[in-house]
């Protein structure tokens, strides 16, 4: 595969945000990393599609709606390898544990999880299972595609504009490494991608949900520059699910 290819620039931003069967010699450069973030909302849309479609499919064959909800969530967390979930995690442990930056960032690196962060998760799957459930299963897929689709956009709109918080000399972080050789216009290729993602599946509703995704990120932006100094892989990955619930709680409130 062409390296210079939009497949395997696909190729490899599906390598990362899940654990679907690609090609393993990838072996991709800087660039190709950056290049890569224009597909994560491709990506997110294609999440997002699968679980709802797995919902749909548990409550065609006689599940409870509940049942059905966790089913096809658990489905969503083998599919990326809980990659999110994990960033949310330590970014809970290191943002609510570290009285100081440095403090902060040491926690994020350590694998264990904390109280903050088990919190953290149980609050998420909690919301995300109240909010499926109070959506029509007809609406599932919309929802939960536009979800997905926004929640790694998110990572594309932090990137472009919060810079990484850790020293030049600390090991680098997945955060920096994709954020190093983005590409010019990243951004605006990114929203224009997903907003139209998200017209097609929700229409004026959808534009909602990106305004709402957009406050959800620079909020979460403006916070992780003022108490760690930018953002890590973590704090990216904490942003796409609260990205992602925030508008999951948006449908089920219209």
């Amino acid at each position: 595969m062409n390296s210079k290819s939009p497949l395997f620039v696909l190729a490899v931003a599906t390598q990362f945000l899940t654990r679907l069967p690609v090609a393993r010699d990838l072996d991709p450069t800087p660039e190709d990393l950056g290049r890569s973030t224009l597909y994560f909302p491709l990506i997110g849309l294609g999440v997002g599609a699968l679980i709802a479609l797995t919902a749909n499919a548990a409550l065609a064959l006689g599940l409870p709606t509940g049942v059905a909800i966790v089913l096809a969530l658990t489905l969503g967390v083998l599919v990326t390898g809980a990659l999110h979930e994990d960033g949310l995690s330590d970014a809970a442990d290191g943002l609510g544990g570290g009285w100081t930056r440095e403090q902060s960032l040491n926690i994020m690196r350590d694998s264990r999880i904390g109280n903050y962060g088990a919190v953290a998760l149980v609050l998420l799957f909690a919301l995300r299972i109240a909010a499926l459930s109070e959506i029509a299963p007809s609406q599932w897929l919309g929802a939960l595609a536009v979800a997905h689709a926004l929640g790694r956009w998110s990572s594309v709109d932090l990137l472009v504009r919060v810079p990484y918080a850790r020293n030049p000399d600390d090991a680098p972080g997945l955060g920096k490494n994709y954020g190093d050789t983005l590409p010019e216009g990243a951004l605006v290729r990114a929203t224009i991608m997903t907003a139209l993602f998200a017209v097609a599946f929700l229409g004026v509703d959808g534009l909602l949900a990106l305004v709402l995704a957009a406050a959800v990120s620079r909020l979460s932006g403006r916070y992780y520059q003022r108490k760690i100094g930018g953002i890590t892989g973590d704090t990216l990955g904490a942003t796409n699910v609260l990205c992602e619930v925030a508008v999951l709680m948006f449908v089920a409130a219209g």
